[in-house]
């Protein structure tokens, strides 16, 4: 039986708050419930155009009677029934004309729009209708007259959250405890995600979920304002991914590369970030990847002995239809025509120099300090590229040569 106790309004018309779509509207309900219960005590029903969401544990009535403003107290909560239910039941409201009702306990409260007059106009004002009912255990939010796309985000439901079995998580690739960062494959081979502090920020589209559950500080600077969702931009997103992946090492990323190699030769704005982010400091020796990739080469502005071996060495991965790969792939220790060319020098210069190169003799040192003093006063400019030259005395042709 139900008796209605008091009719309140909000004192919230339609022009308030921010605007949210589906996704937003139907993540914020179900965060309500999913800071306040375990995962799996939480349960979502959809019946046609009616979405119900229950739990076992029991909102303060009077809070959600005035979609009254608390933060928890708990770091590890994401938000707290308040603002954020505030405005989802605007947007619900407002956007698809949905019902909105929230049972708890023995409350039942029912939220609409009213017409009112505000300074000569006609404006929407929330009321809510506060009923007493039959004792029903836990809390229950029930969402009427939903459009198709938000019926589709209540599906997607607490997929939204990082929990261990969440159905986006595939295969473990990653684990850092130290740093609060695990990496899992995605289980939608065309999408990945990044969350951070339990929720859902961003989708990508690089087929690998990121989490990180520990406080950046300058996403946070970047984010604690965010009231109405949106801060967590694309620039957020590369400041948070830099700092994830400027933690790791190439022992613990191997996995993660592994599993993107299909990404590998056209790139992605992802591992433009994951190299980046660890330009000069890995080298080829951690061998992440196989020997027929290969990033693109780099070629020396006034060396055109080295460029043309450059280009030879390239020529020669591309007849042996090595992959080529961005730039970036070099900072993850990929092999570079460049870095070979210059690695087949110093082995070349290494055994010349073995076999067939000594030190200088004293009257050889006295000769070379009689031709630089000679070249500094007929032309200091001449003598400025020789002043820090290094000699090698050569026995055969070969050495002179290079």
């Amino acid at each position: 039986m139900e008796k209605l106790i008091e009719t309140i309004d909000i004192t919230t018309t339609d022009t308030w708050g921010a605007i949210w779509n589906e996704m937003e509207t139907a993540r914020d309900f179900i965060q309500n419930f999913y800071d306040a219960n375990d995962v799996d005590k939480i349960n979502i029903e959809i019946n046609n155009k009616t979405v119900k969401i229950s739990g076992p544990a029991e909102f303060d009535y009077k809070a959600l009677i005035y979609l009254w403003t608390k933060k928890a107290n708990d770091p590890e909560s994401i938000g707290q029934y308040g603002e954020g239910f505030k405005v989802g039941v605007l947007n619900a409201l407002r956007n698809w004309n949905c019902g909105i009702e929230f049972y708890v306990s023995s409350h039942k409260l029912k939220f609409y729009f009213k017409n009112i007059e505000i300074a000569s106009e006609e404006a929407r004002a929330i009321i809510c209708e506060h009923s007493e009912i039959e004792y029903i255990q836990g809390s229950h939010l029930v969402v009427s007259n939903c459009t198709r796309r938000l019926i589709d985000e209540f599906k997607f439901g607490l997929k939204h959250f990082y929990y261990e079995n969440n159905p986006l998580f595939g295969k473990q690739l990653l684990e850092n405890d130290y740093y609060g960062i695990t990496i899992y494959e995605s289980t939608n081979e065309n999408k990945g995600y990044l969350f951070y502090r339990k929720l859902m920020r961003k989708v990508t589209s690089l087929p690998i979920v990121i989490i990180s559950n520990k406080e950046i500080r300058y996403v946070e600077n970047k984010i604690k304002h965010d009231r109405d969702r949106k801060a967590f931009n694309d620039e957020v997103l590369e400041i948070c991914l830099k700092h994830i992946f400027n933690k790791l090492y190439a022992c613990e990323l191997k996995p993660v590369l592994y599993v993107l190699e299909k990404y590998w030769p056209k790139g992605h704005p992802i591992l433009n970030i994951i190299a980046t982010s660890h330009r000069g400091r890995w080298q080829r020796n951690y061998n992440i990847f196989p020997e027929n990739y290969y990033a693109l080469e780099h070629y020396s502005k006034d060396n055109n002995f080295i460029n043309e071996l450059i280009k030879e060495i390239a020529d020669e991965f591309k007849k042996r239809k090595d992959i080529c790969c961005p730039r970036y792939f070099s900072y993850l220790g990929m092999k570079t025509p460049d870095g070979e060319a210059n690695e087949r020098i110093r082995k070349k210069q290494n055994a010349i120099n073995k076999t067939y190169s000594r030190e200088m003799t004293m009257f050889e040192s006295q000769g070379i300090s009689i031709l630089a003093n000679f070249i500094k006063m007929l032309s200091p400019e001449i003598y400025s590229n020789f002043e820090t030259a290094k000699y090698t005395i050569g026995d055969n042709d070969e050495i002179v040569g290079e």
